[in-house]
């Protein structure tokens, strides 16, 4: 009787037992090293440097500590943390990228943005498709407005195909200057893939030194209305 008493003890002790090891044992273990790798390989230098800065005891406040940092982080979108043994966490996050940037007059700082519209950071210079803004510029986690998204990702298609000068905001138009001396004028919303494919055409023809439309000489494209503005001087061609 007393044999199946230590018996059904131990049984029940077992379960216990293994619970308490296993919240208990990550506090035993110390931890030295955290690797941080993202989908571009190794993580950017501002999140290395913001995991350099956890504070490393053991496993488990390490992880923790870690898990804090990467919710917060307006440039991680989901994480994964693995223990390697002896002393080290890897770290595997998924980054968002800016694609765009903004400035003021000022150009004295530029806010790094995300496709969706969203500040991830901020920084004294970019290399990003770019626009000047006629307003306040969004603070770091906020998104900005739905007009300035729009131009943003006007930009971004012309921007590979034509040396702009500048592009800027004002008083709700996009504003861009080519290096030729040519100056483009979107409206803030409606269709970009028809305002950039009518830019496109046009600008096809003014290189093919086209003069079936009187394009020779343009120097201001209006596309701001339902037929394109071309504007020689202060003449205007439709």
């Amino acid at each position: 009787m007393l044999k199946k008493l230590v018996k059904i003890l131990t049984l029940l002790m077992i379960p216990t037992l293994v619970i308490f090891l296993i919240g208990y044992i990550p506090k035993l273990v110390p931890i030295n090293e955290v690797n941080c790798f993202s989908q571009y390989g190794n993580c950017s230098e501002t999140l290395k440097k913001n995991l350099e800065n956890v504070d490393k005891k053991n496993l488990y406040n390490t992880k923790k500590e870690i898990s804090s940092e990467l919710r917060n982080n307006l440039m991680v979108s989901d994480y994964s943390l693995q223990y390697r043994i002896p002393y080290a966490i890897i770290v595997r996050v998924l980054e968002k990228t800016p694609i765009y940037s903004m400035t003021d007059s000022s150009n004295a700082k530029y806010m790094q943005i995300d496709k969706r519209g969203l500040v991830l950071s901020e920084s004294n210079s970019t290399n990003l498709p770019f626009i000047i803004s006629d307003s306040t510029l969004p603070l770091q986690g906020t998104s900005v407005g739905a007009d300035e998204l729009f131009a943003l990702s006007i930009i971004r298609v012309i921007h590979p195909g034509f040396n702009v000068k500048v592009a800027r905001i004002e008083n709700n138009t996009l504003i861009v200057e080519l290096d030729a001396g040519l100056k483009i004028l979107f409206p803030v919303e409606g269709d970009k893939d028809a305002l950039v494919g009518s830019m496109f055409l046009i600008m096809s023809k003014i290189k093919a030194g086209s003069d079936i439309m009187n394009l020779i000489g343009v120097k201001e494209i209006d596309l701001r209305y339902k037929n394109p503005i071309l504007r020689v001087g202060s003449t205007e061609v439709n």
